[in-house]
């Protein structure tokens, strides 16, 4: 039972790590492209 009470806390970590390395590999793209942080910033809506 303990276990998968520490489930949900675990997948959250692990959301929060893939999200972090999503938003830093667009980042790199962006700056790869010659984009700026506030012109990726503005074109995500």
């Amino acid at each position: 039972m303990n276990k998968k009470a520490d489930i949900p806390g675990w997948v959250q970590i692990v959301g929060i790590i893939i999200a972090l390395i999503v938003l830093a590999f667009l980042i790199w793209l962006a700056v790869k492209s010659g984009k700026t942080g506030v012109e990726v910033i503005t074109e995500i809506p």
